[in-house]
């Protein structure tokens, strides 16, 4: 008919003439409910599909969410308990537990090059930023993060320090013969 959906509370009680039936239009917020689900959808789908394992945590730093990608790489199971600390590689556990509390008590966003473990064991190298998500007042609310998986470039800048480093000693011991 042209007028849309109305949505309706509805709320009766007895009363010593019979029955009091009240109601209110309630459409407004069946229609921001719906806009609400409809974003978190698209928030999920963005999460899922980005070239990264994406995380949300609480003000505190308790983990609220992990996508399909961070699932995958890791091995653990949807619904595990599990820390995401402890697949970091032992090396950079404490100082990635000494940024992350940085961050807590700052307030500030933090990149880190971390490496984090694979199902089958294996560690590889992920650029990791985090950034708090802020409360109407300006207060943390959350955080929000991505780890991107940088093992190639790492591997290859390896790579290439050992290249300069060997270059670096042949032309010293070059030098020396010619001198």
């Amino acid at each position: 008919d042209g007028r849309g959906t109305m949505w309706l509370e509805i709320r009766a009680q007895p009363t010593p003439e019979g029955v009091a039936v009240f109601y209110r239009d309630v459409t407004k917020r069946k229609t921001a409910e719906a806009v609400l689900r409809d974003s978190e959808a698209r928030l999920l789908t963005l999460a899922n599909v980005a070239p990264a394992m994406v995380w949300m945590s609480s003000d505190r730093g308790e983990v609220e969410f992990l996508n399909d990608r961070w699932f995958a790489f890791t091995g653990v199971s949807p619904g595990a308990e599990v820390d995401p600390a402890s697949l970091l590689h032992p090396d950079d556990a404490v100082r990635a537990a000494k940024i992350w509390e940085g961050a807590l008590k700052t307030g500030k966003g933090f990149e880190a090059e971390l490496r984090v473990r694979r199902g089958d064991g294996q560690f590889r190298w992920f650029l990791s930023r985090s950034e708090p998500v802020l409360d109407r007042e300006g207060g943390v609310a959350g955080w929000i993060g991505a780890s991107i998986d940088i093992d190639g470039r790492r591997r290859a800048q390896e790579r290439l320090e050992l290249m300069v480093n060997e270059l670096n000693h042949r032309v010293k011991n070059n030098l020396s013969a010619v001198q």
